[in-house]
């Protein structure tokens, strides 16, 4: 009789561990499906799609100063204006600029970042794959962004080659190999200060996972590498280094804004503004963390040591979560910071309580208006000559658009149970009986 009783247990059990290997196979197979088929969509996009001039020239003559032994930040310029990323960027594109013949040779340039790309995609596609954040099929979102892939290999931009350093971290943290993460994650902050906006999530993580003392070690290693990136700089000129690498008081100009450019413009640059925005920053993260995990990092948190179980596809959604709503309230957001959070979109939107036919509709709905605002330009004056300023800006209502596709989105993921927040659909078949 007991034997009778267990055996549909197991017989359960059993047909679950099944389903849940049948669907990793699942997600395994249209990763490497899909991920073919960006590469000859990425080839051909290379072959047939004219490269357009932004910032490589800049990023070449901003570090040609440095290769000739000048270490003050504030005596290194571009066209586009002073030097105002950090050491990893320079060593980088130092690099990037001898393989390209100084920077001339823009067919290598492309090459190599078809290298970025396809390295960036293959990732991103072992993240979701192991966290089982998404259906096998939603990894086709991946690849059919028209502005990633203008981004990535038609203008080469530096955000691109930090968020490839930022996802290897983020699969050690997923691996739970957190000191080789935090290392990643700050030569990833090295390259662009963007990386920041993951570092609340990132504090929350460590806190409840390590404990108080072992996180304070890891930050300690974090602040040590960004030292010795910027060692030659901070030896000869600290004062210029840490003002032109790490300057938050920037202002950006109004008609590259994919975001507020609804705004008139001397709204968009005033210190109120600035300021609101900060505040809601401050008030989405305590929403996020203090109030909607509280209960979670209660238990956890501890001196000496933390609770290092934390499923991957909830410290997935931590850290992205954290990286969005910092995006949401940037007082800008250019075309090529798309990158920043291109990639954790599918994470998000299945992550949001929207269930049935008419919530999968709206998933996709917010993925398609958030593209299609990243390339919605203004045609004005570019048959003009000179052209005009305005030629290929983002549009008032495109900005409009993406501003409200953010607000349902972040209110969508605020309104999840913490629960469902910290645990993937596939979940062991163990603690779903239970």
């Amino acid at each position: 009789a007991e034997w009778k009783m267990k055996q549909p247990s197991e017989g359960w059990k059993l047909q679950m561990e099944r389903l849940s290997t049948a669907m990793v196979k699942q997600r395994e197979l249209a990763a490497v499906i899909f991920f073919l088929v960006d590469a000859l969509l990425t080839y051909v996009i290379i072959a047939k799609v004219p490269y357009t001039e932004i910032d490589w020239i800049a990023y070449m003559q901003e570090v040609e100063g440095v290769m000739g032994g000048e270490y003050d930040y504030s005596q290194l310029r571009g066209q586009t204006g002073p030097l105002v990323y950090p050491g990893g960027f320079v060593w980088i594109y130092a690099g990037l600029r001898k393989l390209t013949d100084d920077g001339k040779d823009i067919a290598a340039a492309q090459k190599l970042f078809f290298v970025v790309y396809l390295l960036t995609q293959a990732v991103v596609m072992r993240i979701y794959v192991t966290t089982k954040l998404v259906p096998a099929w939603a990894l086709g979102l991946l690849i059919m962004s028209k502005r990633m892939h203008s981004i990535y290999v038609l203008r080469m931009f530096n955000d691109c080659v930090a968020m490839l350093i930022f996802f290897v971290a983020l699969l050690l943290f997923i691996h739970r190999r957190w000191g080789w993460g935090c290392v990643v994650y700050s030569l990833a902050v090295s390259v662009k200060m963007n990386i920041l906006l993951y570092a609340p999530g990132l504090l929350y993580l460590l806190l409840c996972s390590q404990g108080v003392r072992k996180s304070a070690a890891l930050i300690s290693l974090c602040a040590l590498v960004q030292a010795v990136v910027g060692a030659p700089f901070l030896l000869s000129h600290p004062v210029s280094y840490i003002r032109g690498s790490f300057d938050l008081s920037r202002v950006f100009m109004h008609r590259w804004s994919v975001n507020l450019k609804f705004l008139p413009e001397d709204v968009f640059v005033s210190k109120p503004l600035a300021l609101c925005l900060l505040a809601a920053h401050l008030l989405l993260l305590y929403v996020a963390y203090a109030r909607h995990l509280k209960k979670l990092a209660q238990t956890r948190i501890k001196f000496a040591s933390g609770l290092d179980d934390f499923d991957p596809a909830f410290i997935c959604k931590v850290l992205m979560t954290a990286n969005f709503i910092g995006v949401v309230c940037a007082r800008t957001i250019h075309f090529q910071f798309y990158s920043w959070y291109f990639h954790s979109l599918p994470a998000l939107l299945w992550a949001c309580p929207l269930h049935g036919r008419r919530g999968m509709m709206l998933k996709l709905t917010l993925w398609g208006l958030i593209e299609i605002a990243f390339n919605i330009t203004l045609k004005d004056g570019c048959q003009n000559t000179p052209v005009s300023p305005e030629c290929g800006s983002p549009t008032p209502e495109g900005a409009f658009a993406l501003t409200g596709a953010h607000a349902v989105t972040l209110i969508a993921i605020l309104a999840a149970h913490p629960w469902k927040l910290v645990k993937s659909k596939d979940i062991n078949p163990l603690q779903k009986q239970k």
